[in-house]
């Protein structure tokens, strides 16, 4: 397996792995931004090496990890201790959390037009023969012809070695792909399914256990929060992680109500902020993502001399990538300060 290298969203920079060698890298998330205390609600970087590769437009929500030559493409989406096997490449896609990829997937897999003069890329794109004189005459509209659609995969799911999803499928949460299917319709929540093209074979769990699974959300916490759950009685573990969430999110909420600090100013969405932009580290958060959408209003002390004055909220998100809420404000009258302006959300 000479050449052969990991992706590991979580850690330092590494070199591919030595032949013979079939292994994850083990690393250690460590701050990127913020007060020494707040170490548990940070940035976890993304590195990157020579064989895996992930273009600019992508995002990781780390830990992450891509086995050998996978590849991410068109701003794809890959959420926390989702794995990706060597040779896998997702295009225009968006992974959720606690997902395994096996070897050779390809996820949003691109198609030719069927209905002009040819199936050959000449008519509309200029790649493959870049350079080759009167190759650029093309003269079609790809993204007319054949728009781009984004593949949705869900959280917990099992794709198999050599699957191929086509553009525009979405995968439920829980569902499982057989070895060498061929999915080409969206696969419902809890579905197993194997084939060409890929059909339902059975489903995991009963309709009821389905519906309790969904709404436990379980894959936003983290493998600690978990610890102690008895995996195999699947409604005990169920009532046991509502409970727990329940628990997290009357934590986040007094949080919130209470006066923190501003860290670095930012953005949302990757977007250009119109007003003034508040970003907090709350313990459990990543637990209640939706928590911040339970308030209308801030209290703000811009430069920390008890000068408080109150403002609208706009808009307010969750940043997964920075595992911090992030509060877009008007009517301020004067600068955010990281480290120094303080607020809270009334």
């Amino acid at each position: 397996m000479s050449g052969t290298g990991t992706v590991v969203a979580g850690g330092a920079r590494r070199s591919p792995l030595e032949p013979g060698m079939d292994e994850a890298l083990s690393t250690t998330p460590r701050p990127e931004c913020g007060p020494p205390d707040q170490t548990a609600n940070h940035m976890r970087h993304r590195s990157t090496n020579r064989a895996a590769n992930v273009d600019a437009d992508s995002r990781l929500v780390a830990p992450v990890v891509l086995y050998g030559r996978a590849r991410l493409e068109d701003g794809c989406s890959v959420g926390k201790y989702t794995y990706m096997g060597n040779g896998t490449v997702a295009s225009n896609a968006e992974v959720g959390n606690y997902c395994a990829i096996a070897r050779n997937v390809e996820i949003g897999s691109k198609s030719h037009p069927t209905d002009l003069l040819s199936i050959h890329p000449f008519q509309y794109e200029q790649s493959h023969f870049t350079g080759q004189p009167g190759y650029e005459t093309g003269s079609a509209d790809w993204e007319t012809v054949s728009p781009s659609r984004r593949v949705t995969i869900g959280h917990d799911v099992w794709i198999g070695h050599k699957v191929c999803i086509q553009g525009g499928v979405t995968i439920g949460t829980g569902a499982i792909i057989g070895t060498g299917a061929v999915v080409t319709r969206d696969v419902p929540p809890y579905a197993v399914v194997a084939g060409v093209p890929a059909r339902v074979i059975r489903y995991r769990f009963e309709d009821d256990v389905v519906s309790e699974l969904l709404r436990s959300e379980w894959w936003l916490l983290e493998p600690s929060d978990l610890a102690g759950v008895d995996f195999a009685r699947v409604q005990a573990a169920v009532s046991e992680i509502n409970a727990m969430r329940a628990g997290f999110l009357g934590a986040v909420r007094r949080s919130l109500a209470s006066w923190m600090t501003c860290r670095e100013r930012g953005s949302l969405d990757g977007s250009p902020a119109e007003g003034s932009i508040l970003r907090c580290d709350v313990e459990k958060s990543y637990a209640c993502p939706g928590a911040i959408g339970d308030y209308s209003e801030v209290d703000v002390d811009l430069y920390g001399c008890g000068d408080v004055r109150r403002a609208g909220i706009s808009r307010a998100q969750f940043d997964a990538v920075h595992n911090a809420y992030v509060v877009e404000v008007f009517g301020l009258g004067g600068p955010v300060v990281a480290g120094l302006t303080r607020f809270r959300l009334v």
